[in-house]
């Protein structure tokens, strides 16, 4: 089989862009919402460990059916993609990412044939070029926030609806994939406005269709398990989903006592503000020349809009929505990553116009001269967004200041793999422990009010751990895997007492105490030494250890190292009744 030369370039590109996907994919800790997102999909289970955050486990003790349709904070797809993909294959940080990162490269081939039909093929390869190193793009793809999923749902439903304006047989096929992103998550509300005003400036009888009203059909359908979840939501607890309950104010009470975390206070932000806000935003996640390129693109885009440039029409648009989009929603930097296919799109019309308007001019000389500042100027600021990339995700070690050679973004290896690699080896061994993920059926499947904790081991962690870390790296094995687990602050609040826990817990007849303390800063959450009170407690269990150590007593300790071999974590052991 014989290759095009753009057939070549575009798998060279693809290859390139999966390198920075998947190398070293599993190099940081996993840590803000995507830790708990992945812990949720192991068991397709909403749970928080939160009384302030509660979710139907908690409200009705037994799980009600419709209340596995969605979860209370986001639409269920990616949980459900992530949970098949755990139960095929295993349960780790590499399969949790796997999903995304797939998502990732599918992204990009869809980008190249969207491109494709809007414009042409050298403009569908430079668009998947640009995205392909975009750092904002490549960490979405590399992360387990929601982003890197709804990208490529988003991605199938407009080359579906593309399609569709060919053959309208395609428009069942577009329904349903707008309903899948809608299963994703939220945010891809723009793509309502952007198909209808996009449909009426092309066609509007489009609009009016059988097929399109087919497609809205199919759309409902798909998205209908999450309307009857919101519908059960509201009868039950007066108040829907989180994501609906903050659009309609008249739920917000009902909602504050299911999540007093995240309803504070009835928020109003400004539209004007939130739209100032998405350029800074947007530039967290790429290098300042590729913003910059960017910027310069999305103004020729808009003008070329005023010059009536019919063939921009569908990128102007998904811009525009987007802008309006987020001129309502707060601009997180998370979020931003959809644009990221619009711009790098933008990006590489910019370029090819320009390179066809050189090309027409008929001084040869001419240009020579412009190509030769034209060229070396995309391969520099090319390679800066590159280098960037790899600083931000792909880098041991980030080189240079934050923000200026790799952005925000970037999260760290914490160490908290190393603590799980040290705990499995322990409760392996723990004969409560089931190598099968655990069904969760009812409250009393996740707390331990009916075990018999005698001839048991206990593990207690430092309460003031990075909150999310510890969600994925030891509180799964509790709920998951039957390990006997909890904060130190959660086992003194439900134990009533701080006298002499080795003498309570000999007293229940438990085998083995084992107290996981941090000692690197960076394993803590934020708050933790601003807070000297949060340290008290660890402080007051270690030193019981180290005080039965002084008496001969079976302590011991272990240490836990970080791949550079600073010490991180201590794990003391004291044997109760053996």
């Amino acid at each position: 089989m014989k290759f095009s030369k753009s057939a070549i370039l575009f798998i060279i590109i693809i290859c390139f862009s999966g390198i920075l996907i998947f190398f070293r994919l599993t190099r940081a800790d996993f840590q803000t919402d995507g830790a708990f997102y992945s812990m949720w999909s192991v068991g397709y289970l909403d749970y928080l460990f939160s009384d302030r955050q509660t979710t139907p486990v908690q409200w009705f003790f037994i799980i009600p059916w419709w209340a596995r349709l969605s979860f209370h904070a986001h639409p269920p797809l990616v949980f459900i993609i992530q949970n098949i993909f755990f139960r095929v294959f295993w349960e780790n940080e590499f399969t949790a990412l796997l999903p995304f990162a797939l998502a990732g490269i599918g992204s990009l081939i869809l980008l190249y044939y969207i491109a494709k039909k809007l414009y042409d093929k050298n403009t569908a390869l430079m668009a998947v070029f640009f995205l392909g190193i975009s750092t904002l793009f490549t960490w979405a793809s590399r992360v387990t926030y929601l982003e890197g999923v709804v990208i490529f749902f988003i991605l199938l439903a407009i080359l579906f609806f593309l399609k569709s304006f060919e053959k309208q047989n395609y428009f069942p096929l577009f329904g349903a994939c707008l309903g899948m992103a809608f299963l994703t998550k939220y945010t891809t509300f723009f793509l309502i406005p952007l198909i209808v005003s996009y449909a009426y400036f092309r066609d509007k009888k489009i609009l009016f269709s059988k097929k399109f009203f087919v497609a809205m059909a199919v759309f409902a359908v798909v998205f209908s398990p999450v309307i009857f979840y919101n519908f059960m939501l509201f009868k039950t607890r007066g108040h829907f989903d989180v994501q609906f309950s903050h659009i309609f104010p008249w739920v917000f009470e009902a909602a504050q006592k299911d999540w007093p975390i995240l309803f504070t206070q009835n928020l109003v932000t400004s539209p004007y503000a939130n739209f100032l806000n998405i350029g800074a935003a947007l530039g967290i996640g790429y290098s300042k020349i590729f913003i910059g390129a960017i910027l310069i693109s999305v103004t020729y885009i808009a003008a070329q809009i005023f010059l009536r440039k019919k063939k921009h029409h569908f990128l102007f648009l998904a811009i525009t929505s987007l802008a309006v989009e987020f001129s309502f929603i707060s601009p997180n930097i998370r979020y931003m990553a959809i644009w990221s296919p619009f711009l790098a799109l933008a990006l590489a019309v910019c370029i090819m116009d320009f390179y066809n308007f050189v090309i027409r001019d008929k001084e040869i000389q001419t240009q020579k001269k412009l190509l030769c500042i034209f060229v070396p100027l995309i391969i520099f600021f090319a390679s800066m967004e590159i280098y960037f990339n790899m600083n931000t995700n792909i880098f041991a070690k980030p080189m240079g200041v934050k923000d200026k050679n790799y952005s925000s973004l970037r999260a760290e290896d914490l160490g908290f793999k190393n603590l799980e690699k040290h705990m499995l080896e322990i409760w392996k061994k723990d004969k409560l422990f089931s190598s099968d993920v655990k069904a969760i059926n009812a409250l009393h499947d996740i707390t331990f009010y009916d075990v018999n904790f005698a001839d048991n081991n206990i593990y207690l962690y430092e309460n003031g751990l990075d909150w999310f870390a510890t969600t994925w790296y030891l509180e799964r094995y509790k709920v998951y895997h039957g390990m006997i687990m909890s904060s130190d602050l959660t086992f003194w609040r439900s134990s009533q007492t701080a006298d002499n826990w080795f003498a309570l817990l000999q007293e229940r007849k438990m085998k083995n105490f084992y107290y996981i303390k941090g000692v690197a800063e960076k394993v803590f959450n934020p708050s933790y030494y601003a807070n000297p009170k949060q340290s008290e407690l660890s402080g007051f269990v270690e030193n019981e250890f180290l005080r039965s150590m002084e008496d001969n007593a079976p302590v011991t300790v272990e240490n836990v190292f970080d791949d550079d071999g600073v010490l991180i974590f201590k794990v003391y052991r004291a044997r109760l009744n053996e």
